[in-house]
């Protein structure tokens, strides 16, 4: 029975590890992109510009509650038609999706009309801006809407683990469209042509999708005739979804409402500020919620197949590595993050940045390490506390930020993100989690805490001899300090956090590597 169960495990973590591998080889790609953009974009539209840039995408970003959690269902159930090749009901499913999509779709599109009149009151923007906001605002929302469309589809490459493929879309598209960006905003210095070529290649990005979605699925065609005929139960997507709705919503709330407070009670220039911060801690945690993605479906079939404890142990070694990634990050960051923004967007960014980006690191922390058991209670099917959890995590963050936003500023906003996440974090979601996947084990350490102590305290320690060396004043200078910070913390992480047979699986993979390259 032992070795039936360690067999399926390992069959599980194969294709967890290699999807996770997909998906941190497109979030390294957009990332770097991504952060050699963000300056070229502060520099060519201004501050204000740009932080009005960054409010319309948080805006539209809330619309995505409308999706009603019916991409995660696609997504849940499609993995398991593939796996049973129960094929008629997956294009069954597929059908009622798109039923579903395409009201949803049109009422985006229609509130959008509606409401892009008013929004510019909303914001305190100056007056050669306003005409030109409404219709950025028209035409990134009509991009939206064409995108819950297709959610079905992209559920479906993610549902059949298809991750090589949707991150290859998106690596193409963005390249296209970065190229185009930095050939023609220069010219124009304009947040609607900007939006235009955001919805030119999402578009392009559509159609990839669409044509792979054909070539994964035998039989399937789009037509009228399917849409006609097939019908999946909405009660059995929305069974699902209900709850996957409130964390959806929750999420939005707590992760995109700070940008629009600050551009309401402040101005759109000191969501430039705030930004930036956010976009060096979102990093980190797009990183950690890539592997944790993959989670969901893995625990779903290993559940059915294995015992409670083998649970515990996917648990405890992914937030292990979540918490690998986060601490040498967030360690770097407060120690060095002042030199960072100087370089990266320019000398008047840390005495304003610096402070909000050490708040949201901390703030972040217990939220990447739980990621990764979040997504395995997902699959579970046991989410409903932690929905409800985050549904209080983001009123009182709402809350807490709209008291402070007048007083404190930026700073303030984002104390309101802080401490919700360490009461939630601490009080209700690691509570939660120990008695849900501790069952059956008797350790209670689900995050490695014990294991992330020693490579904590060698951070530090490293961070600190390295501060004492003189301020670097070029990305040559401060590329060498992430050098030596980065080789002493992968010195400690082989000492002190990996087990012995970890080692041994390290060293095969590396001999292995050397092997097929011809090197040994």
């Amino acid at each position: 029975m032992a070795t039936t169960e360690l067999n399926h495990a390992r069959q599980i973590r194969s294709p967890i590890l290699r999807n996770a591998l997909a998906n941190w080889i497109g979030l390294i790609f957009q990332m770097a992109v991504a952060f050699y953009l963000s300056p070229f974009l502060i520099n060519c539209l201004g501050k204000t510009k740009y932080g009005t840039w960054v409010v319309l995408g948080q805006i539209i970003a809330y619309t995505g509650i409308m999706d009603l959690g019916i991409r995660n269902s696609v997504t849940v159930f499609t993995s398991r038609f593939i796996a049973t090749r129960n094929y008629a009901e997956l294009h069954a499913l597929l059908a009622t999706s798109l039923k579903l999509y395409l009201p949803i779709s049109a009422s985006i599109a229609l509130l959008a009309l509606l409401l892009h009149t008013h929004l510019t009151a909303f914001f305190n923007l100056p007056s050669e801006l306003l005409s030109e906001t409404k219709h950025t605002f028209l035409l990134l929302a009509l991009t939206f809407s064409t995108q819950i469309i297709m959610n079905t589809f992209s559920a479906v490459l993610s549902g059949a683990q298809r991750y090589d493929i949707s991150n290859a879309i998106a690596i193409v598209i963005l390249l296209l469209r970065t190229c185009t960006i930095l050939f023609v905003l220069p010219k124009t210095h304009s947040l609607l042509v900007l939006a235009t070529i955001t919805f030119a290649f999402e578009q392009l990005r559509h159609c990839l999708v669409l044509y792979y979605t054909i070539r994964v699925l035998p039989h399937f065609r789009l037509s009228r005739a399917l849409l006609a005929k097939s019908h999946f139960p909405f009660t059995t997507i929305f069974s699902f979804s209900t709850y996957s709705v409130l964390m959806h919503s929750a999420t939005l709330i707590i992760f995109y409402t700070d940008t629009v407070v600050i551009g309401h009670f402040l101005t759109t220039t000191l969501v430039t500020y705030y930004s930036v911060s956010w976009t060096l801690v979102d990093y980190i945690r797009r990183v950690i919620l890539r592997m944790a993605y993959v989670l969901a479906p893995a625990a779903g079939d290993l559940s059915q197949r294995v015992s409670k404890r083998s649970l515990h142990e996917l648990a405890n070694r992914t937030s292990s590595a979540a918490l690998a990634i986060y601490i040498p990050s967030c360690v770097f960051l407060i120690f060095f993050g002042k030199e960072l923004l100087g370089l990266w967007v320019g000398n008047d960014f840390p005495s304003k940045s610096y402070p909000v980006l050490v708040v949201l690191l901390l703030a972040e922390a217990m939220n990447s390490a739980l990621a990764p058991c979040s997504s395995i209670l997902l699959g579970l099917g046991k989410h409903r506390r932690i929905a409800i959890a985050r549904v209080a995590e983001a009123l009182l963050n709402l809350g807490i930020s709209l008291t402070f936003v007048r007083p404190y500023g930026i700073l303030g906003v984002a104390v309101g993100t802080l401490l919700p996440s360490i009461f939630i974090n601490l009080f209700i979601m690691y509570p939660y989690a120990v008695s849900i996947l501790s069952q059956g084990n008797s350790s209670k350490d689900l995050l490695g805490l014990k294991q992330a102590a020693p490579p904590l305290v060698i951070c530090v320690c490293a961070a600190t001899l390295l501060s004492i060396l003189p301020l670097p004043t070029s990305w040559s200078s401060f590329v060498l300090r992430i050098v030596l910070f980065s080789a002493s913390y992968l010195i400690s992480i082989w000492l002190f956090f990996l087990t012995h047979s970890q080692k041994r699986t390290v060293i095969a993979v590396l001999i292995s590597a050397l092997k097929k390259s011809g090197l040994s």
